[in-house]
């Protein structure tokens, strides 16, 4: 039974952003893993740089995320992002002997692609809501990686010209978790 509405008073409007909060949270974490396992997989050159500039991002907003989602008494983590996560590294490691690095990096861009794509939505939803805090964090961390993941994006053509590095496997790190 939902409780009742007193004469007069406003309907309660759904809130979007507390939930894309959490999400974003998660894809943060598992953007900074799948980037971080990259830049160590490709070693040096310019991929590697790229994804670690994203790393360096997305570690900062890492720190940040929970004081917003204290602010709006957003539960992170818990019981479902544990499994999920869970399943993600297990996927990942079942995967890895397979894949090589072109396509491992790609993966990871998709990865990172995402991000960016919740965060656009977790904007609108705060602008909607009336949340100017939520939605100015949104723009700032939108114009530090929308830049970062375009850079990344950009060295691609690294593997055009590098075609042999681009089809080894991507060999699995022992301390890449």
């Amino acid at each position: 039974m939902s409780p009742r509405r007193a004469p007069g008073a406003p309907l309660a409007r759904e809130r979007l952003s507390p939930a894309l909060l959490a999400e974003l949270y998660e894809l943060e974490e598992d953007g900074y893993r799948v980037a971080l396992r990259e830049a160590r997989r490709i070693r040096s050159g310019p991929p590697a740089a790229a994804l670690r500039a994203v790393v360096a991002h997305a570690g900062e907003s890492l720190d940040q995320i929970p004081e917003l989602a204290r602010a709006r008494t957003v539960r992170l983590g818990g019981a479902p992002a544990l499994a999920l996560d869970t399943l993600r590294r297990i996927g990942d490691a079942l995967l890895a002997p397979f894949v090589d690095h072109e396509h491992a990096y790609r993966r990871a861009l998709t990865t990172l692609r995402r991000g960016v794509d919740l965060v656009r939505l977790t904007r609108a939803a705060a602008l909607d809501e009336g949340d100017e805090r939520l939605a100015i964090w949104c723009r700032r961390w939108l114009g530090v990686r929308e830049r970062l993941v375009a850079e990344t994006a950009d060295e691609l053509e690294w593997f055009a010209r590098h075609p042999f590095f681009a089809r080894l496997p991507a060999t699995p790190l022992a301390a890449t978790s």
